[in-house]
C-alpha cells in the first residue's frame, strides 16, 4: 500500500533530498523496482548505513520484495550488532561497501509475515527483536496522515536515526503517504550536541521533524540564540515523558511542539497530540486504527499487529 501511494504522487515532485541530491516520486518508483531485482537472493537484509537516500530506497525495496528487513541502529555496540545478526538470521548485510552475505541462515524464530525486525535499544539488557508485518507499519503511517491531513505535507527533516522505528514509520512512511519531501542529513553533521540542528532545519526549510526531549532542549537553546524557525509547523516529541513546562517554553519561543506516545510492539506511535486537538500533560488521542482500554492500571492495546519477539516467547 505504501509503494502504491508513492506511485500516485506527481512523478516530477521531489520525494527525497540529501544535500544537493534529489529524487522525484517518479524516479523513486523506478529505483525501488531496480533494487527489488537486486534482492532476489536475499532472505533477511540488515541495513547498516547512515541516514540518507540510499538507506530509504533499500528499505522500501525490501518492503516491495517482501523480504525481512532489519535496521541496525548506529548506536549499537559490536556485540549488539553480532547478537542482532545471529538472532534474526541476517543473510545479507548492507553497508557502505554494498550488500554482502553474512553466512547466516534466516532464523527459524522469525514469524511468518514479518516485514521488519526492529531491535529494542538494549539499555536494560540484550536487545529484543520486535517482529512486525507491513500492515502494522502502514496502519500507523496512514493514521498519522489521516490525523494531520495534507495541511502538514511539506518538508520533513529526518533528525533521528532511520533505524529508529519512530523516524522510519511516523516520519518517513507517513510523510511519503502525504506527498512530503523527505530530507536526510548524515547524523554526524548535526554535531555531538546537535549544535548544527538549527542551521540544518533552516536550510531545509523543514516544516516538520520528530525529536526526543533532549534534542528538543538543544533546539530550544539554539532558537533563543539564533532566532525563530518560521517554516516549522509541527514537531512531534516522544521517546520518554515530556514535562508540560518544557512544551510550554518551547511554544513560547515559537516551536510547534506536540507530545505523542508509542512503543515498538505497536509499530511506533499509539497516540499523539495535534494542532486543534491538544492537551499538554497527556500523550494525546489514540490513532484511528488503535483500540485500547485500561485494565488493572495497565494500558491494553488490542491487535497492534505485533507478531512476537524473534526467537523468544
Amino acid at each position: 500500500m505504501l509503494i502504491s501511494r508513492i506511485r500516485n504522487h506527481a512523478p516530477d515532485q521531489i520525494a527525497l533530498r540529501e544535500g544537493t541530491d534529489t529524487v522525484t516520486y517518479g524516479d523513486l518508483c523506478d529505483l525501488i523496482d531496480a533494487r527489488c531485482l537486486e534482492l532476489t537472493d536475499v532472505d533477511v537484509l540488515g541495513i547498516a548505513l547512515d541516514n540518507g537516500i540510499d538507506w530509504l530506497i533499500w528499505d522500501l525495496a525490501a518492503l516491495g520484495a517482501e523480504i525481512v528487513c532489519v535496521p541496525i541502529p548506529p548506536f549499537f555496540t559490536r556485540d549488539q550488532i553480532n547478537h542482532t545478526i545471529v538472532t534474526a538470521g541476517i543473510t545479507h548485510m548492507l553497508t557502505a561497501d554494498g550488500v554482502t552475505p553474512t553466512g547466516q541462515s534466516r532464523s527459524a524464530g522469525v514469524p511468518e509475515g514479518t516485514a521488519k525486525i526492529t531491535f529494542t535499544s538494549g539499555t536494560t539488557g540484550t536487545p529484543k527483536g520486535v517482529c512486525l508485518p507491513a500492515s502494522a507499519m502502514i496502519n500507523v503511517a496512514s493514521s498519522i496522515h489521516e490525523m494531520l491531513g495534507d495541511d502538514f505535507a511539506g518538508t520533513h527533516a529526518c533528525v533521528l536515526p532511520l533505524a529508529v522505528l519512530l523516524e522510519n514509520v511516523a516520519g518517513v512512511y507517513a510523510g511519503l503517504m502525504a506527498g512530503c519531501t523527505i530530507t536526510f542529513t548524515p547524523l554526524e553533521q548535526f554535531g555531538p550536541q546537535y549544535q548544527n540542528l538549527h542551521a540544518i532545519l533552516k536550510d531545509a526549510q523543514a516544516t516538520s521533524a520528530i525529536l526526543v526531549p533532549e534534542i528538543l532542549r538543544a533546539l530550544m537553546m539554539l532558537v533563543i540564540r539564533k532566532g525563530a524557525l518560521p517554516d516549522l509547523k509541527f514537531i512531534a516529541v516522544g521517546g520518554s515523558r515530556v514535562d508540560p513546562a518544557l512544551i510550554a517554553k518551547a511554544r513560547h519561543i515559537g516551536l510547534p511542539v506536540y507530545e505523542g506516545y508509542g512503543l515498538s510492539e505497536c509499530a511506533s506511535v499509539v497516540s499523539m497530540n495535534i494542532p486543534g486537538k491538544d492537551k499538554p500533560g497527556t500523550t494525546g488521542r489514540l490513532l484511528p486504527h488503535v483500540t485500547a482500554k485500561i485494565s488493572n492500571d495497565e494500558i491494553i492495546i488490542s491487535d497492534p499487529g505485533f507478531l512476537g519477539y524473534v526467537g523468544e516467547p
